[in-house]
């Protein structure tokens, strides 16, 4: 009984099994993450620049008196917006921010939601993110015509 603790702490052979058994799960976890979190990243990128252009083609309706939601639906869908897992919301005028209540601007909020692969067995189904943008019209002084027309 007195060799066999000794000859157990002396044995090597199992210990690079056991420490890849162990460290082999984090590392995948941790890879899996790392995938889901710069996909996150990705679809909030493009979600921010449909709600940028849907916001400004919304801030070109205010001056022409168009419908500013469905020119922003269409800048929003040019742009490879997805009416089936995200949501577009338009606001005239914005109802948060440094514009709040003025006319002359109009806000989009934009949600989405992303499928998970790896965490969902932490986090559930999918993730929401959004994006929020704000167009205005501002004049700061006189304006300026060029006309290339000698007759104008």
């Amino acid at each position: 009984m007195n060799g066999k603790p000794r000859q157990f702490i002396r044995d090597c052979s199992a210990v690079v099994a056991l420490i890849w058994a162990i460290a082999l799960p984090v590392l995948v976890g941790a890879l899996g993450l790392g995938v889901e979190v710069g996909s996150w990243y990705l679809e909030r990128r493009r979600l921010q620049t449909q709600c940028d252009a849907a916001a400004l083609a919304a801030g070109h309706g205010l001056v022409s008196g168009a419908d500013i939601e469905t020119l922003a639906s269409e800048a929003a869908a040019e742009n490879g917006f997805d009416d089936a897992k995200s949501t577009l919301t338009v606001n005239n005028p914005p109802l948060s921010g440094s514009r709040t209540g003025d006319n002359d601007a109009v806000e989009v909020l934009g949600e989405s939601s992303v499928d998970l692969a790896f965490t969902s067995v932490f986090l559930g189904q999918s993730v929401r993110v959004g994006a929020r943008s704000v167009a205005a019209l501002e004049s700061d002084g006189e304006a300026c015509v060029l006309s290339l027309d000698n007759a104008a």
